[in-house]
């Protein structure tokens, strides 16, 4: 009895955060029980933009576990968008091509559908199938209404589904094999009534402990102040002095009580006292004066030498996840004919070929994480954009963070001669040197 099974790999947002953990899955517990003597297929979906991409990453067949594992070492960031009916519906309906006593397709995703499907609706596409196909579902630490909707639609298509839970993107190698094993007796034809999965209960292993030390002792009140920036000279406020002028005695007081020589003394000193006063209040303007201005200096100087610096960490990610969304759509638009290669030594990110000989397209990508429509360009890009300004294109990934928008522009020199793209930026901004700043004119 041959049974063919196709496994759908979810590879949208619904992954984001459990992918490591579903690859570890696989290597360890999965495609070693697999049984590559019969025909297995493996297919990856998403959505961009609202439109589902469904890659076949191995066509159903013979294959290997070597090719197998490959393929799911290899997954793509997760990204966009979960249409898990719509996936399914091409799986069943291209198993009507596939001569098989037993056709299974295993549906592997970490939550629901988002273009307003419920997973009812997949069974729905399974019992419409011509020829018998049976769904299991393996679910990647699923919420509990998401749960208990996959053991609803799974029950309506005499189904399988298990749930592996996982924690700090790992899984309890114990509890999976328990969830797994419905998985594969499924595999088998032995499908078993599904269960929902009860919280993993943590295993202490009983160690000889030393008897505990009680240590008794009252911690001193910390106080913290907040953090001052860099010390600058303190100054006290200047109180002016009050200069009052010596009491001149009442005309009716005798002339020879009048010391005059006393009251120009105390005169004096009050006078002595005012000047030093005002010389204090100079020295301290002048100290703050001659602050400010080393401080304007500095400022002009690291203006000067600017060093711009950047996240790599952060860079690295954004690149790789606007790649892995440009691979798919070219994939999508030109089946066998893409391929990816160094950005840094051939200054674009991927070549469509027309034949074995000459190149198409070459096609850079620039993932941003917001709305904006300006990007850079390396020296070497811009060099490799004017010496093959007819077929060099780029593909503006918006969005990153969120909901993902693409923008193909098809002839980037066409669009700079036509004015749709400016080489400047709409606001001051730093850039690294050998950079060209460009935007798109709305």
């Amino acid at each position: 009895m041959a049974t063919a099974t196709d496994f759908l790999m979810d590879i949208s947002d619904n992954i984001s955060g459990k992918q490591k953990m579903v690859k570890r899955l696989f290597s360890d517990e999965i495609v070693p029980s697999l049984n590559f003597s019969e025909p297995i297929g493996l297919r990856t979906f998403l959505s961009v933009v609202g439109s589902p991409i469904i890659i076949s990453s191995l066509d159903m067949g013979l294959n290997t576990m070597s090719d197998f594992n490959k393929k799911i070492d290899g997954l793509p960031w997760p990204n966009g968008g979960a249409p898990l009916a719509k996936t399914v519906n091409k799986s069943v309906s291209d198993f009507e091509n596939i001569d098989a006593d037993d056709k299974i397709v295993v549906l592997v995703t970490g939550g629901s559908d988002n273009f307003r499907y419920e997973m009812g609706d997949v069974a729905y596409e399974i019992n419409n199938a011509k020829g018998e196909v049976r769904l299991v579902v393996l679910g990647i630490n699923l919420s509990e209404n998401d749960e208990k909707d996959a053991i609803s639609s799974i029950e309506k298509c005499n189904g399988a589904f298990c749930n592996i839970k996982m924690n700090d993107d790992n899984y309890e190698r114990f509890e999976a094999k328990a969830q797994l094993e419905t998985f594969f007796n499924a595999l088998k034809g032995k499908p078993a009534a599904p269960k929902v999965q009860e919280p993993a209960k943590n295993i202490v292993k009983e160690t000889p402990k030393a008897e505990p030390v009680k240590i008794e002792f009252s911690a001193p009140t910390i106080t913290v102040s907040e953090k001052k920036a860099a010390a600058e000279p303190q100054f006290e406020s200047i109180k002016p002095i009050e200069v009052k002028p010596a009491e001149i005695p009442n005309e009716s007081e005798s002339a020879d009580e009048i010391d005059v020589f006393d009251v120009l003394a105390k005169n004096n000193e009050a006078i002595k006292a005012c000047l030093l006063n005002n010389v204090e209040a100079f020295n301290l303007l002048s100290a703050r004066l001659d602050s400010a201005n080393a401080k304007i200096d500095k400022l002009i100087a690291d203006d000067k030498a600017v060093v711009i610096e950047e996240d790599s960490e952060l860079n690295a990610e954004i690149a790789d996840k606007s790649r892995a969304i440009v691979m798919q759509l070219l994939q999508s638009k030109y089946p066998e004919r893409v391929k990816s290669v160094n950005n840094t030594e051939k200054g674009y990110d991927f070549q469509v070929w027309l034949d074995n000989e000459s190149v198409e397209y070459r096609i850079a990508c620039k993932g941003l994480l917001d709305e904006q429509q300006t990007f850079c360009m390396a020296r070497k890009e811009w060099e490799v954009c004017m010496k093959n300004n007819r077929n060099y294109q780029v593909y503006l990934i918006n969005n990153m963070s969120s909901q993902p928008t693409v923008t193909i522009i098809d002839n980037l020199m066409g669009w700079l001669l036509k004015g749709k793209i400016v080489p400047c930026a709409p606001k001051n901004k730093k850039v690294k040197a050998d950079t060209v700043t460009l935007t798109i004119v709305k």
